[in-house]
């Protein structure tokens, strides 16, 4: 078993997918999520002491940007806050996140579809919001169309955040036919007004050459100005900059400190590097518990290889 732990670690732990989508999670706005509840844990009591004075309006306002850069687990403790406080937007992202495991239409989802339309025109995160229940036809029909609509005005007003979801759109073939050099357009866009996001997107396509040349320092780059930012996709394929010396200097312990920047945010990807770092003792003293902890922390959390390495391992 060890032997086959270990192959893995040689095969994986200092190698990067070819296909970026591969190593991304929640391609887009983060619609597809693993969140279990947090309501007896520590980090739901320590975050309810340090919130307790702000308004429901900040609290829900912090959670979301959290959301947007794939914080999963804090965002949700702080949009259920917002949400007992009742505060709708907070609400209605909890009823699409719960949409998108259940696949169940209600009156609720119709509720908050029908409030989103209402308050879409002069609230942005209610648009962006209501771009994500078009997008996964939460309480109406699916319409991509109208979700692209939504996204492309708000970019062209300068949301940074909507840039960067058009960016996402453009590069996928998502509503628009896929076009990279515009994918890359929007990005930067987005980049240049300090969006995490949008930084994060630069950096994918400096790495994988979409829309523009391949151009490692440049990607590392960006990944290091998302990162900062708390942005966990960034802080994953920054650990991956370090990890192979790309765009930098190789450096395991840097890598470690990354990855583990973003497993702790709840990226199921993060957990998954971390859990082979930790085995391998690259970075960081090896440790055998903590390297199948954060396996199974991944595994639980989604990740497909965590999965499939667990399966191999008779787990």
């Amino acid at each position: 078993m060890k032997d086959l732990f270990y192959t893995c670690i040689v095969l994986s732990v200092f190698c990067v997918s070819n296909v970026y989508a591969d190593t991304v999670q929640d391609i887009g706005d983060g619609d597809i999520v693993h969140i279990k509840d947090f309501t007896d844990s520590t980090t739901y009591r320590d975050l309810e002491r340090m919130i307790n004075p702000l308004s429901a309006e900040n609290t829900f306002r912090h959670g979301e940007d959290l959301y947007r850069n794939w914080n999963r687990e804090e965002s949700i403790v702080l949009l259920k806050q917002a949400a007992n406080e009742n505060h709708f937007l907070a609400k209605a992202r909890l009823v699409l996140l719960n949409f998108i495991k259940t696949k169940r239409n209600t009156d609720i989802e119709s509720e908050c579809f029908s409030k989103l339309s209402n308050m879409a025109e002069n609230n942005i995160d209610a648009a962006i919001l209501l771009s994500s229940y078009y997008k996964q036809g939460c309480g109406t029909n699916k319409d991509i169309k109208k979700m692209i609509d939504i996204r492309l005005k708000l970019a062209e007003s300068e949301d940074a955040y909507a840039q960067g979801l058009v960016g996402d759109a453009y590069r996928d073939g998502i509503g628009v036919q896929k076009d990279l050099t515009k994918a890359f357009y929007w990005y930067q866009k987005s980049a240049n007004h300090n969006c995490a996001y949008g930084q994060y997107g630069l950096g994918i396509c400096y790495r994988f050459g979409l829309g523009t040349q391949k151009d490692q320092e440049k990607s590392f780059y960006w990944f290091q100005k998302s990162a900062e930012q708390g942005n966990a996709q960034g802080q994953v394929f920054l650990g991956d900059c370090y990890s192979l010396g790309q765009g930098t200097s190789k450096d395991v312990e840097k890598a470690f400190y990354w990855y583990k920047r973003a497993a702790e945010q709840g990226h199921s990807y993060a957990q998954y590097k971390l859990s082979l770092l930790y085995y391998a003792g690259k970075g960081i003293a090896k440790d055998e518990e903590k390297s199948m902890y954060c396996l199974q922390k991944s595994a639980d959390n989604g990740c497909s290889d965590a999965q499939k390495l667990l399966q191999r391992l008779g787990r």
